[in-house]
């Protein structure tokens, strides 16, 4: 035949093309792990304890999602997966866009870093706002317009000049309500202590 078992209760396979099949004898590559109706993963395990144990592989009763896990199963615990549609998540296992991001409550979703000290933050709060904090410097849009619109998309009209803001709604100035408005817009007129 094309290879043998290691026993003859063995279900690793020597394939003599010198692939290695898990569950198979038909391994498509170096390693290759089967299983017909259940999770097909690896565990990686250090010490005692759930903090020493990740698990990876294919998740067979969510729809076959990869998943890495920090648990001795998947489905416990997931950290990072990916679906059919090729959508990652990171602390979900239902990721709905290319990349979706969770952590519970109004917790920093995304931090870049320069340094420990020196880093911006995104998070999206219990109310869907988008929030950004620069800890060590300021949010700037460098050479570039920066645009805050309600919808779909901007307002078409006269590209802006490089440097601007553009603000389809209000703008609140100040840190609390009522905030200022801007009353108009297109004009760019702002007025300040208006109470709506």
């Amino acid at each position: 035949g094309d290879g043998t078992a290691l026993t003859a209760t063995s279900s690793i396979f020597l394939a003599s093309s010198g692939k290695v099949g898990i569950g198979t004898t038909t391994p498509d590559s170096k390693l290759t792990i089967f299983t017909n109706t259940n999770d097909s993963a690896i565990e990686f395990s250090s010490a005692s304890g759930d903090a020493y144990k990740w698990t990876m592989g294919i998740d067979y009763s969510d729809a076959g999602k990869f998943k890495i896990a920090s648990s001795t199963a998947l489905g416990t615990n997931d950290r990072f997966v990916i679906d059919g549609n090729g959508y990652l998540g990171l602390g979900t296992a239902n990721p709905g866009r290319k990349l979706d991001i969770f952590e519970a409550a109004s917790n920093t979703q995304v931090r870049i870093s320069q340094s420990d000290s020196v880093y911006s933050e995104l998070f999206v709060d219990s109310a869907g706002d988008l929030r950004m904090s620069a800890t060590g410097g300021d949010i700037r849009a460098l050479n570039e317009n920066l645009y805050v619109c309600a919808g779909d998309a901007c307002e078409t009209g006269a590209q802006l000049t490089t440097g601007k803001i553009l603000v389809e709604n209000s703008i609140g100035i100040g840190s609390t309500t009522p905030w200022s408005k801007l009353s108009d817009v297109k004009g760019g007129a702002i007025t300040v202590g208006e109470n709506n």
